[in-house]
């Protein structure tokens, strides 16, 4: 696996994966305390 892709492939342990029909980047939602935070890839085409 190249490291460009290994990186993408961490997430936070409590991390729950959002998956990403479009690209190799996926999504990522994690809770901290009443928080409920959501983390996407960057380029905007991958959002749709």
């Amino acid at each position: 696996m190249a490291p460009s892709n290994r990186k993408q492939a961490e997430l936070p342990a409590s991390a729950e994966f959002i998956n990403n029909p479009v690209g190799t980047a996926c999504g990522f939602a994690v809770q901290l305390n009443r928080c409920l935070m959501f983390f996407t890839p960057a380029y905007r085409q991958n959002l749709r």
